[in-house]
């Protein structure tokens, strides 16, 4: 933990700063953004002016960009003052939420940016669970996980698109032939290094995340440092089938006030969903059963590692 003493060690600056309270911390396109939005309605939980997500911890304090497809140091490392600034003013009572979802799992580029000496042939010499911990041990982390299946195929066909980058025509042919290539590699990877090492390696494709859904290693890594009353592991399906019970059992985890139960079931029935899958991505039909198998075989021993670790059958993810 020298690194992290050296980078956010003393005093930094006089004044009266929050920082977040609560981190959704994890996993992309796994209806962070959803339940972020269905958080922040109760009246003691509040996002931050910057929105939902900053990226700062796993990415812009080290000069990443905060799209994790361009690669490489594209920016003077964001200071922590302006990250600060960023988060805006907390109210008595209030809790601040960091929705950064890059934050359960992206140390990508540790090889270049984490260097502080010793060994890393387990991964990076800190893991952003350990950061986090060693400047605010007190938060509440909160990680909605989603079958690793659908989750890949959802992160492959929604990062196409000019914004990120992508200009390709994605089918499910080519998603296929993609992960088929993706799961070779990174068990090529197990078998010469540490499941760690292989799940925080720069060698991973940022287009075919394959590594995200390995579930085990990122919760693994935040129970290693936090207590398990300060972690919660929501499963999508449940929360998209059972909205109000879950928002109500996180209520509870959070420590926030009870809140209406009318009026919340009537904010469920008229709110939108957010980063409902749009139209160009339903066009293109399911994955091929071919491809399915072969990814719940990757994926199950994995799982069964998670529902294990969390005692919670749910994250078996059995079809």
């Amino acid at each position: 933990s020298s690194g992290i003493n050296a980078e956010y060690g003393g005093t930094l600056f006089g004044g009266n700063w929050c920082l977040p309270a609560v981190y959704l911390a994890g996993m992309p396109k796994c209806g962070s953004t959803d339940l972020f939005e269905k958080l922040t309605w109760h009246p003691e939980l509040r996002g931050a002016r910057s929105g939902k997500e900053n990226h700062y911890w796993a990415r812009t304090r080290i000069g990443k960009s905060a799209n994790h497809l361009i690669k490489g140091r594209i920016a003077p490392k964001r200071t922590f003052r302006s990250y600060l600034a960023s988060l805006g003013s907390v109210g008595q009572n209030e809790l601040l939420i960091d929705g950064s979802q890059s934050l359960a799992w992206d140390s990508m580029g540790w090889e270049e940016w984490y260097w502080y000496g010793g060994n890393v042939s387990d991964g990076p010499p800190y893991t952003n669970a350990q950061l986090i911990h060693r400047i605010t041990p007190n938060v509440k982390i909160i990680l909605i996980l989603r079958d690793p299946v659908t989750r890949l195929y959802s992160d492959y066909l929604y990062f196409n698109n000019q914004a990120y980058g992508i200009h390709e025509n994605r089918t499910t042919e080519t998603f296929d032939e993609a992960v088929r290539e993706e799961v070779k590699r990174f068990r090529e990877c197990v078998s010469n290094h540490t499941l760690h090492y292989c799940c925080y390696s720069s060698e991973n494709n940022p287009e075919v995340r394959v590594w995200i859904g390995v579930y085990i290693c990122f919760v693994r890594d935040w129970l290693a440092v936090f207590p398990r009353d300060q972690l919660m592991a929501v499963s999508l399906e449940d929360y998209s089938q059972y909205s109000q019970s879950t928002l109500n059992r996180i209520y509870q985890f959070l420590g926030v006030s009870k809140v209406d139960q009318g009026k919340l079931g009537v904010f469920l029935g008229t709110a939108k969903k957010a980063n409902k899958r749009p139209v160009n991505e339903r066009s293109k039909g399911d994955m091929r059963p071919d491809t399915e198998l072969f990814l719940r075989e990757f994926y199950s021993p994995y799982n069964s590692e998670v529902a294990r670790l969390l005692n919670d059958t749910r994250f078996l993810y059995k079809k």
